[in-house]
């Protein structure tokens, strides 16, 4: 007899054949007679049965202990155990014996005939369930296939870039429709996400979509640095591989878009494509900026992150975001190294005026003691160092009676110690002698007085206006100059 299928093309589980029913049909039958005796044909007691005693056992009170037999399995031989005790049986029949109420064979078949029932049913349950389940695998076939790019997600809204005519439209894909990663395991429509590239299936009129699908065709390109693009070619290069992408091509960062314009060399990126084409740039590590302040503080300045010297576009470089040792050196500073952190997208400001220039010490060694020193026009005592950063400073020394010294001083180390020599002025002098008519008047020679006339004194050489001035007469003026060993001078004086 052949094997009992509800579906040749669907796995049933376990097979229950009609010959394995019916072999234990049998043997349950043939374990029914061996409890046949002592009962007629229609299971009712045989008196003529001597041998029914011998079937049960008494114990003290004379209750039967009955015999349970167990539902053999496949192959396997009755077997008889000992239960709990059987009731006492209701009446005794003639001469003392008790009437047999054993079970019969009918029990037995009627076991047999639920566990047919019991196991169809469980057949019958287990292909309705693949039933269901083919039918809610099944899908419409689609029409047509294409490549697209999910540019956006909202709901069960999906707005996706077709590789195929660079056109935009909204798809609804909902948990209905299957969506099958590479591996051919099945996912959730809500774990589809902006930049993905997927095949489409779409059917109908209305290009309802009815398939998605994750393929091997898709290509990634993990960890692309050293970014070249050329926007007007539509290329991106490392330099060693070069890719073409489209207008349309999708540049993200953080779940938003950017512009192709706004990548740096320095970032990190993920390509992902479909044939010879690039359809999504996602950024994995965007880049910072640095911005000098006050550069023009720094003389021959060289700016370094990480030991590398980068160049400066209107004061500014962009640099991988992360952590980075910041290196600031020039002629007139102190060599600085600095740990810094680069936020992606956002400016890191470095002030160079708060950084720490070279000095030096500036001590000055003149030979005149009450003088006047002034350097880069703040005056300074002789006998105190002076602190200066690394340059050229102007520098004059003046005392009375010598020469004004004027000069420039650099620093240029840590010491700087200069010998300045005043030199002292010549002074040529003359013997005056002054008189007036009439004689008392006090004599000035610009302005200080030299003597009231007669007198005779020493007066340096150089031109004086000398004035007399006496009661009751007119101040008299005189302007001369005095450029000889001798001179004389005499005035009349007039009543006021």
């Amino acid at each position: 007899m052949k094997e009992y299928n509800f579906d040749e093309n669907k796995s049933m589980g376990e097979t229950v054949r009609i010959d394995d029913i019916k072999m234990r049909l049998n043997e349950m039958g043939e374990q029914g007679e061996n409890y046949e005796d002592g009962f007629d044909e229609y299971g009712g007691y045989d008196e003529d049965d001597d041998d029914f005693d011998d079937d049960y056992d008494y114990d003290d009170n004379g209750d039967i202990f009955g015999d349970t037999a167990e539902v053999p399995g496949r192959g396997e031989k009755p077997v008889r155990r000992q239960s709990r005790p059987a009731e006492k049986p209701a009446q005794k029949h003639k001469g003392g014996r008790r009437q047999k109420n054993g079970p019969g064979k009918w029990l037995y078949i009627v076991i047999a005939a639920a566990m047919v029932v019991f196991v169809f049913a469980a057949v019958y349950f287990v292909s309705g369930m693949n039933g269901r389940n083919d039918e809610e695998q099944e899908a419409p076939l689609a029409d047509e296939s294409f490549y697209g790019v999910v540019v956006s997600v909202s709901g069960d809204s999906f707005e996706i870039l077709n590789t195929a005519d660079g056109k935009t439209l909204f798809y609804t894909i909902g948990s209905g429709v299957p969506i099958t990663k590479e591996d051919g395991r099945m996912m959730a429509y809500t774990a589809i996400a902006r930049g993905d590239i997927i095949l489409i299936g779409v059917a109908g009129e209305n290009k309802s979509v009815v398939s998605v699908e994750y393929t091997d065709d898709v290509w990634e390109k993990e960890d692309f640095t050293d970014i070249e693009l050329d926007t007007a070619q539509r290329t991106i290069s490392n330099g060693v591989s070069t890719y073409d992408y489209d207008k349309s091509t999708l540049f993200i960062y953080n779940g938003g878009f950017i512009s192709a314009e706004e990548m740096d060399k320095t970032d990190v990126v993920t390509l992902k494509g479909v044939g010879d084409k690039v359809w999504t740039v996602t950024v994995e590590k965007y880049h910072g900026y640095i911005k000098l302040e006050n550069v023009d503080k720094i003389e021959d300045a060289v700016i370094t992150v990480d030991g590398e010297e980068i160049e400066f576009t209107d004061n500014q470089a962009a640099v991988s975001s992360g952590a980075h040792t910041l290196g600031i050196s020039g002629s007139n500073i102190e060599e600085l190294t600095v740990d810094i952190h680069i936020t992606a997208g956002e400016v890191y400001s470095v002030d160079m005026a708060s950084v720490q220039e070279k000095t030096g010490v500036l001590t000055l060694n003149v030979n005149v003691d009450n003088c006047i020193i002034v350097v880069d026009g703040k005056q300074v005592n002789k006998d105190e160092p002076v602190v200066l950063s690394l340059g050229t400073y102007p520098i004059s020394v003046s005392a009375e009676g010598y020469k004004t010294y004027s000069g420039t001083v650099e620093i240029n180390e840590p010491l700087v110690e200069v010998n300045i020599e005043l030199e002292k002025i010549e002074v040529k002098t003359a013997t005056i002698t002054v008189d007036s008519t009439p004689s008392g008047a006090t004599v000035y020679a610009n302005g200080a007085v030299i003597g009231v006339t007669p007198f005779t004194t020493q007066i340096n050489y150089g031109d004086y206006r000398i004035t007399f001035e006496k009661d009751g007469y007119m101040d008299y003026n005189v302007d001369t100059s005095v450029n000889e060993e001798t001179k004389t001078i005499s005035v009349l004086l007039t009543e006021d």
